[in-house]
């Protein structure tokens, strides 16, 4: 769906968040930005090369079944509680709040996720990127980044060149968190060569003057500057995820 709150109609593209996918187990609670697993929505294919932002929360005891695929990028970013990954390429790591793992799949691997805890819920986001080249041997690396990394900027987390201490990704793609105090404000230049997929994944923020909350996510195009905004939604962490992106892909 496309509107324009305070802003011309060809800016935005807004998935709310009762838009998005929704799957819930008794252990598990998923939501889907684009058309994903049991999900489909023909209009709702991916943006970009962003093919797939999920958020899942997995109560203690939960865990994923074992998945193979092949010719993906594939980045999880923790919010909560404690997320333990294992896959065919190297050891397994236990990732908690604020750590990211990126793993390339290249020719072909398997991996799986559960909640590393017996007693709290673990929280993660999961994002699944178009590779620039097909094959490869597949690799995967993880990085913790503080609240002070995230808190109140666009934190670098997975860059194609691995900028700034960001993890590598095969894609021209530029992945930001950040955690934002009570009304804190961000200016980021974009540029016409690039586009953006904005994340919500608590409280709430406005993005060029559009109002955005949890769960929400909007599709960002021919815009120069981002201006973001947290709202004062008496969040205890308003956090989200920006997807930065070259036009051509």
């Amino acid at each position: 769906m496309v509107i324009g709150e305070r802003r011309r109609l060809d800016m935005f593209g807004i998935k709310r968040a009762h838009e998005r996918g929704v799957k819930t187990l008794d252990w598990l609670d998923a939501r889907y930005s684009f058309s994903h697993a049991d999900y489909y929505n023909p209009r709702s294919m991916g943006f970009g090369a962003l093919r797939a932002l999920n958020e899942y929360r997995v109560q203690p005891g939960g865990a994923f079944d074992t998945v193979d695929l092949s010719d993906l990028e594939i980045v999880t970013y923790v919010t909560e509680g404690a997320l333990a990954h294992g896959d065919s390429v190297g050891p397994a790591v236990t990732l908690t709040r604020g750590d990211a793992h990126a793993l390339s799949a290249g020719q072909g691997v398997r991996f799986t996720h559960r909640n590393a805890s017996s007693t709290d819920e673990a929280r993660f986001a999961h994002l699944w990127i178009l590779p620039d080249k097909r094959g490869g041997e597949p690799r995967q690396d993880t990085r913790s980044f503080s609240d002070g990394d995230l808190r109140d900027r666009l934190c670098l987390i997975a860059s194609p060149t691995g900028d700034a201490g960001s993890l590598t990704v095969n894609r021209k793609i530029w992945l930001h968190a950040s955690r934002l105090s009570r009304q804190a404000r961000i200016v980021h230049p974009l540029g016409a060569e690039r586009e953006a997929w904005l994340q919500v994944l608590d409280g709430g923020v406005e993005i060029n003057g559009v109002p955005l909350d949890a769960g929400d996510g909007a599709a960002i195009q021919d815009e120069e500057t981002l201006e973001l905004t947290e709202r004062g939604t008496g969040a205890s962490n308003t956090e989200i995820l920006l997807v930065e992106m070259a036009r051509d892909g």
